[in-house]
């Protein structure tokens, strides 16, 4: 297992001279990093970052800009179908429908887990737009 340090050391030397091809977003001020190297401080504020994929300090990545509609609708599908063949099996007493309801079950909390974390990163996304709007940029 490496140590944070030797993470940071590897992606420095992988990284050297490369630039941050994805709009990525300073940890502090919100300014975009794009362009930049991966490694260094920020133009706007002098927050320290490294944008490397294994390092990832101090800076904001929004992963969910919208809401996650089609999570939430299939976790409600899943659910009502799972319902429906619940209540078939308990009528009829048949084993396809217990099996099919159990997997229904667990197709259903999967989705509506992704639905959960997409609305949490969702939500962290509206914070950081609300801050940057606000030009609240003190660090947390």
């Amino acid at each position: 297992m490496l140590s944070s340090d030797e993470a940071k050391w590897i992606m420095a030397q992988a990284y050297a001279g490369e630039t941050i091809p994805v709009t990525t977003l300073c940890g502090r001020c919100f300014y975009n990093l794009r362009g930049l190297s991966y490694d260094g401080v920020c133009p706007e504020c002098g927050w320290r970052y490294n944008a490397a994929p294994l390092v990832m300090e101090g800076v904001f990545i929004a992963r969910q800009t919208s809401p996650p509609i089609g999570q939430g609708l299939m976790a409600l599908c899943c659910s009502a179908v799972a319902g429906l063949l619940l209540a078939y099996t308990v009528t009829w007493l048949s084993i396809w429908a217990l099996t099919l309801a159990i997997v229904m079950v667990i197709a259903a909390e999967r989705w509506a887990t992704a639905f959960i974390t997409g609305l949490r990163e969702y939500r962290s996304y509206l914070r950081a737009m609300k801050r940057l709007a606000s030009d609240d940029l003190s660090p947390d």
